[in-house]
Protein backbone atom coordinates (compact mmCIF):
# COMPACT_ATOMS: atom_id res chain seq x y z
CA UNK A 1 0.00 0.00 0.00
CA UNK A 2 2.74 2.17 0.84
CA UNK A 3 4.57 1.70 -2.47
CA UNK A 4 1.04 2.62 -4.59
CA UNK A 5 0.74 5.93 -2.16
CA UNK A 6 4.73 6.53 -3.12
CA UNK A 7 3.66 6.00 -7.26
CA UNK A 8 0.67 8.08 -6.84
CA UNK A 9 2.67 11.15 -5.25
CA UNK A 10 5.58 10.46 -8.00
CA UNK A 11 2.69 10.67 -10.62
CA UNK A 12 1.10 13.66 -9.26
CA UNK A 13 4.79 15.53 -9.07
CA UNK A 14 5.03 14.89 -12.21
CA UNK A 15 1.81 16.33 -13.60
CA UNK A 16 2.01 19.20 -11.75
CA UNK A 17 5.52 20.32 -12.75
CA UNK A 18 5.47 23.52 -15.00
CA UNK A 19 5.28 23.11 -18.72
CA UNK A 20 7.39 25.72 -20.29
CA UNK A 21 5.85 27.11 -24.06
CA UNK A 22 9.17 28.47 -25.10
CA UNK A 23 11.30 25.50 -25.35
CA UNK A 24 14.37 27.62 -26.63
CA UNK A 25 13.66 30.89 -26.03
CA UNK A 26 17.46 31.55 -25.31
CA UNK A 27 18.37 30.27 -28.50
CA UNK A 28 17.25 32.73 -31.23
CA UNK A 29 17.53 36.40 -31.27
CA UNK A 30 13.91 38.01 -32.33
CA UNK A 31 13.90 41.38 -33.80
CA UNK A 32 10.52 42.62 -35.45
CA UNK A 33 9.30 45.82 -37.08
CA UNK A 34 5.92 46.61 -38.41
CA UNK A 35 4.43 49.09 -40.96
CA UNK A 36 1.03 50.78 -42.14
CA UNK A 37 -0.07 47.98 -44.92
CA UNK A 38 -2.49 51.23 -46.49
CA UNK A 39 -5.50 49.89 -44.85
CA UNK A 40 -6.88 51.19 -41.56
CA UNK A 41 -5.30 49.08 -38.54
CA UNK A 42 -3.92 46.33 -41.22
CA UNK A 43 0.14 45.89 -40.66
CA UNK A 44 2.80 44.56 -42.48
CA UNK A 45 5.74 42.99 -40.12
CA UNK A 46 8.96 42.21 -41.20
CA UNK A 47 10.64 39.38 -38.51
CA UNK A 48 14.36 39.01 -38.71
CA UNK A 49 15.53 35.91 -36.76
CA UNK A 50 19.44 35.24 -35.78
CA UNK A 51 21.29 32.48 -33.35
CA UNK A 52 22.05 34.05 -30.45
CA UNK A 53 25.80 32.59 -30.06
CA UNK A 54 26.53 32.57 -33.70
CA UNK A 55 24.69 35.05 -34.95
CA UNK A 56 24.05 33.16 -38.09
CA UNK A 57 21.07 34.36 -39.15
CA UNK A 58 18.03 31.47 -38.74
CA UNK A 59 17.08 29.86 -42.08
CA UNK A 60 13.45 28.03 -43.11
CA UNK A 61 11.56 28.78 -39.75
CA UNK A 62 8.32 27.82 -39.82
CA UNK A 63 6.00 29.48 -37.09
CA UNK A 64 2.24 31.22 -37.04
CA UNK A 65 0.81 34.78 -35.99
CA UNK A 66 -1.29 35.54 -33.45
CA UNK A 67 -2.43 38.83 -31.69
CA UNK A 68 -4.48 39.52 -28.54
CA UNK A 69 -4.88 43.04 -26.46
CA UNK A 70 -3.64 42.38 -23.30
CA UNK A 71 -6.29 44.89 -21.61
CA UNK A 72 -9.19 42.90 -23.23
CA UNK A 73 -8.03 39.31 -22.88
CA UNK A 74 -10.36 37.07 -24.92
CA UNK A 75 -12.25 40.21 -26.35
CA UNK A 76 -9.74 41.45 -29.21
CA UNK A 77 -7.87 38.68 -30.72
CA UNK A 78 -6.47 39.04 -34.82
CA UNK A 79 -6.80 36.13 -36.54
CA UNK A 80 -3.80 33.54 -36.92
CA UNK A 81 -1.61 34.05 -40.12
CA UNK A 82 1.21 32.37 -41.47
CA UNK A 83 4.60 33.65 -41.80
CA UNK A 84 6.62 33.79 -45.67
CA UNK A 85 10.22 33.44 -45.53
CA UNK A 86 12.13 36.23 -47.39
CA UNK A 87 15.74 34.59 -47.23
CA UNK A 88 18.60 35.57 -45.32
CA UNK A 89 16.75 34.79 -41.82
CA UNK A 90 14.05 37.47 -42.68
CA UNK A 91 10.31 36.25 -42.54
CA UNK A 92 7.16 38.79 -42.90
CA UNK A 93 3.37 38.58 -42.79
CA UNK A 94 0.48 40.41 -42.49
CA UNK A 95 -1.84 41.45 -39.69
CA UNK A 96 -5.17 42.92 -39.64
CA UNK A 97 -5.98 44.58 -36.11
CA UNK A 98 -9.60 45.64 -34.61
CA UNK A 99 -8.70 48.71 -33.02
CA UNK A 100 -5.40 50.65 -32.36
CA UNK A 101 -3.61 49.98 -28.82
CA UNK A 102 -1.16 47.81 -26.76
CA UNK A 103 -1.09 44.25 -28.59
CA UNK A 104 0.75 41.23 -27.75
CA UNK A 105 2.36 39.72 -30.73
CA UNK A 106 2.77 35.84 -30.57
CA UNK A 107 5.04 33.98 -32.50
CA UNK A 108 4.50 29.95 -32.44
CA UNK A 109 7.32 28.48 -33.62
CA UNK A 110 7.21 24.72 -34.81
CA UNK A 111 10.71 24.70 -36.95
CA UNK A 112 13.79 24.54 -36.15
CA UNK A 113 12.14 23.72 -32.77
CA UNK A 114 9.34 24.02 -30.94
CA UNK A 115 9.10 27.64 -29.57
CA UNK A 116 7.24 30.54 -28.23
CA UNK A 117 8.07 34.55 -28.32
CA UNK A 118 5.98 37.77 -27.42
CA UNK A 119 6.03 40.64 -28.03
CA UNK A 120 4.16 43.50 -26.66
CA UNK A 121 3.69 46.83 -29.41
CA UNK A 122 1.68 49.67 -29.54
CA UNK A 123 -0.28 50.56 -32.62
CA UNK A 124 -1.69 54.04 -32.87
CA UNK A 125 -2.59 55.83 -35.71
CA UNK A 126 0.34 57.29 -36.57
CA UNK A 127 2.82 55.33 -34.03
CA UNK A 128 4.22 51.65 -33.83
CA UNK A 129 6.76 50.88 -31.19
CA UNK A 130 8.00 48.31 -29.03
CA UNK A 131 6.31 48.88 -25.25
CA UNK A 132 7.72 51.11 -23.74
CA UNK A 133 9.83 52.97 -26.50
CA UNK A 134 6.41 54.59 -27.82
CA UNK A 135 7.66 58.14 -28.60
CA UNK A 136 4.37 60.81 -29.20
CA UNK A 137 4.47 61.92 -32.67
CA UNK A 138 7.27 59.29 -34.30
CA UNK A 139 5.97 58.36 -37.30
CA UNK A 140 5.43 54.52 -38.69
CA UNK A 141 8.92 53.09 -38.77
CA UNK A 142 9.60 52.18 -42.54
CA UNK A 143 11.17 48.25 -43.56
CA UNK A 144 14.03 47.82 -45.19
CA UNK A 145 12.73 45.67 -47.24
CA UNK A 146 10.85 48.15 -50.02
CA UNK A 147 8.60 45.72 -51.71
CA UNK A 148 6.91 42.51 -49.58
CA UNK A 149 5.29 39.53 -50.72
CA UNK A 150 2.48 38.15 -49.42
CA UNK A 151 0.22 35.25 -49.69
CA UNK A 152 2.25 33.83 -52.37
CA UNK A 153 1.46 29.94 -53.67
CA UNK A 154 2.17 28.15 -56.41
CA UNK A 155 -0.34 26.14 -58.01
CA UNK A 156 -0.80 22.28 -57.92
CA UNK A 157 -0.01 20.22 -61.36
CA UNK A 158 -1.14 16.78 -62.95
CA UNK A 159 1.15 14.23 -63.93
CA UNK A 160 3.13 15.05 -67.13
CA UNK A 161 2.04 19.08 -66.95
CA UNK A 162 5.21 20.87 -67.63
CA UNK A 163 3.81 24.29 -66.94
CA UNK A 164 2.48 26.13 -63.27
CA UNK A 165 1.55 29.62 -62.35
CA UNK A 166 2.68 31.70 -59.10
CA UNK A 167 0.47 34.13 -57.58
CA UNK A 168 1.05 36.93 -54.59
CA UNK A 169 0.81 40.37 -53.24
CA UNK A 170 3.20 42.70 -53.84
CA UNK A 171 2.87 45.64 -51.06
CA UNK A 172 5.61 48.60 -51.72
CA UNK A 173 6.53 50.61 -48.76
CA UNK A 174 8.72 52.95 -50.28
CA UNK A 175 7.59 56.28 -51.94
CA UNK A 176 8.13 55.76 -54.91
CA UNK A 177 7.20 53.35 -57.81
CA UNK A 178 9.23 50.11 -57.69
CA UNK A 179 9.36 47.23 -60.80
CA UNK A 180 9.59 43.89 -60.11
CA UNK A 181 11.85 42.67 -63.49
CA UNK A 182 12.65 39.06 -62.92
CA UNK A 183 11.52 35.57 -60.96
CA UNK A 184 13.49 32.29 -60.69
CA UNK A 185 12.38 29.31 -59.56
CA UNK A 186 14.27 25.92 -58.29
CA UNK A 187 11.62 23.87 -60.02
CA UNK A 188 10.98 25.58 -63.44
CA UNK A 189 13.39 26.38 -66.71
CA UNK A 190 11.68 30.00 -67.01
CA UNK A 191 9.65 32.23 -64.70
CA UNK A 192 8.19 35.33 -66.73
CA UNK A 193 5.50 37.64 -65.95
CA UNK A 194 2.03 37.57 -67.59
CA UNK A 195 -0.90 38.83 -67.68
CA UNK A 196 -4.79 38.26 -69.51
CA UNK A 197 -6.00 40.06 -71.97
CA UNK A 198 -9.10 40.48 -73.97
CA UNK A 199 -8.45 40.85 -77.76
CA UNK A 200 -10.90 40.17 -80.39
CA UNK A 201 -13.86 39.02 -77.75
CA UNK A 202 -11.27 35.92 -76.61
CA UNK A 203 -9.17 36.31 -73.44
CA UNK A 204 -5.54 35.66 -74.30
CA UNK A 205 -2.45 35.52 -72.02
CA UNK A 206 0.73 37.49 -72.71
CA UNK A 207 4.11 37.99 -71.54
CA UNK A 208 4.89 41.36 -69.78
CA UNK A 209 8.42 43.03 -69.67
CA UNK A 210 7.92 43.72 -66.03
CA UNK A 211 5.05 44.58 -62.91
CA UNK A 212 4.87 47.74 -61.48
CA UNK A 213 3.86 48.35 -57.81
CA UNK A 214 2.62 51.80 -56.79
CA UNK A 215 4.51 53.64 -53.60
CA UNK A 216 2.78 52.95 -50.93
CA UNK A 217 0.20 50.37 -52.37
CA UNK A 218 -0.03 47.26 -53.58
CA UNK A 219 -0.25 44.81 -57.33
CA UNK A 220 -1.97 41.91 -56.79
CA UNK A 221 -1.42 38.72 -58.81
CA UNK A 222 -3.98 36.40 -58.81
CA UNK A 223 -5.93 33.45 -61.30
CA UNK A 224 -7.61 35.02 -64.37
CA UNK A 225 -5.23 38.00 -64.09
CA UNK A 226 -1.28 39.36 -63.51
CA UNK A 227 0.94 36.13 -62.90
CA UNK A 228 4.09 34.57 -63.21
CA UNK A 229 4.63 31.52 -65.64
CA UNK A 230 6.35 28.78 -64.50
CA UNK A 231 7.66 26.80 -67.55
CA UNK A 232 9.37 23.55 -68.37
CA UNK A 233 8.94 22.05 -64.61
CA UNK A 234 11.40 19.59 -63.50
CA UNK A 235 9.07 17.98 -61.69
CA UNK A 236 5.29 17.21 -60.94
CA UNK A 237 4.48 20.07 -57.77
CA UNK A 238 2.09 18.19 -55.64
CA UNK A 239 0.15 20.41 -52.51
CA UNK A 240 1.63 20.30 -49.41
CA UNK A 241 5.36 20.88 -50.94
CA UNK A 242 7.27 24.15 -50.95
CA UNK A 243 9.28 25.65 -53.82
CA UNK A 244 11.52 28.36 -54.36
CA UNK A 245 11.39 31.46 -56.13
CA UNK A 246 13.83 34.37 -56.29
CA UNK A 247 12.71 38.21 -57.10
CA UNK A 248 14.26 40.95 -58.03
CA UNK A 249 13.36 44.55 -58.33
CA UNK A 250 15.02 47.24 -60.34
CA UNK A 251 15.75 49.12 -57.53
CA UNK A 252 18.13 46.55 -56.33
CA UNK A 253 16.24 44.29 -54.24
CA UNK A 254 16.69 40.76 -54.48
CA UNK A 255 14.49 38.27 -51.85
CA UNK A 256 14.60 34.26 -52.08
CA UNK A 257 11.38 32.71 -50.43
CA UNK A 258 9.88 29.65 -50.28
CA UNK A 259 6.12 29.45 -51.37
CA UNK A 260 3.50 26.36 -50.79
CA UNK A 261 1.91 24.61 -53.36
CA UNK A 262 -1.58 24.72 -53.16
CA UNK A 263 -4.73 23.10 -55.33
CA UNK A 264 -7.19 25.55 -56.45
CA UNK A 265 -10.64 24.64 -56.00
CA UNK A 266 -12.74 24.73 -58.83
CA UNK A 267 -9.99 25.04 -61.22
CA UNK A 268 -8.70 21.99 -63.26
CA UNK A 269 -5.05 21.67 -62.63
CA UNK A 270 -4.30 21.81 -66.56
CA UNK A 271 -7.01 24.03 -67.73
CA UNK A 272 -6.19 26.56 -69.75
CA UNK A 273 -3.05 28.07 -70.19
CA UNK A 274 -1.40 25.64 -67.89
CA UNK A 275 -1.38 22.98 -70.52
CA UNK A 276 1.42 21.15 -71.49
CA UNK A 277 1.70 22.74 -74.60
CA UNK A 278 1.94 26.83 -73.64
CA UNK A 279 0.96 29.02 -76.60
CA UNK A 280 1.25 32.98 -75.94
CA UNK A 281 1.65 35.86 -77.59
CA UNK A 282 4.46 38.39 -75.98
CA UNK A 283 4.57 42.00 -75.67
CA UNK A 284 7.30 44.31 -76.10
CA UNK A 285 7.44 47.91 -75.06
Amino acid sequence: MAIVRKVSVLLLAVFLMPVTPIAAAGQKVVVMECAAAGEKQDYDCVVELSDKESGAAVLHAEFRVRAEMPSMAGAHRAEPVVVQEYGQGRYGFRIALKKYGEWAITLDFSKPERDRVVKNMMFSEGHVSLLGRHVQGRKHKKHSIAVMVHDAYVRATAPGQRNAAAYFVLRNNAKSDVRLVSVKSDVAEVAEPHSHVMDEGMMKMRRVEYIDIPAEGETVLQPGGLHIMLMGLVKQLQPGEYVSLEFQFDNGQKQTMRVPVKMIVGMSMTSGHDKKKHKHKHKHD
